[in-house]
This record gives C-alpha cells, structure tokens and sequence, in this order.
C-alpha cells in the first residue's frame, strides 16, 4: 500500500527555513573564500540577505496558504 506523503505547511515552512539556513552557510563560505569577505561583510551581507529572503518567504507563505484553502 502506498502511504500518504503529504506535508502540512507549518512541515513546509520548517523545511524551507532550514535550506535557507544552508544557503546562507554556502553564502558566507563562499564569499570568504572566493571574494576574501571577512566576518563584518559576511555579517552586512547576511542581514541584507535576510532581510529579502524573508520578505520573499511570505509571499510564498502567502501562496501557499491560497492554495490549501
């Protein structure tokens, strides 16, 4: 028997903080590495990044919320 694979959106919206979390990680590595970015413009980088990430984060939120209903 096949078993129900659905996620609910709080599930949805855990998953999706976490791979933002690991892009954040491959951010500051990589502009340290590649770009010798120390730790105060990995720092103003990431608030920047943040900042939209989360803006754009709830207008999916926000879709996704339709899309249930």
């Amino acid at each position: 028997m096949s078993r129900d694979k659905r996620i609910t959106l709080a599930q949805c919206q855990r998953e999706i903080n976490k791979a933002l979390d690991v892009w954040e990680e491959i951010a500051k590595e990589t502009l340290h590495k590649e770009f010798g970015f120390g730790p105060k413009r990995q720092e103003r980088f990431v608030e920047r990044f943040s900042r939209v990430a989360h803006s754009k984060l709830l207008e999916q939120y926000a879709r996704m919320r339709r899309m249930v209903k």
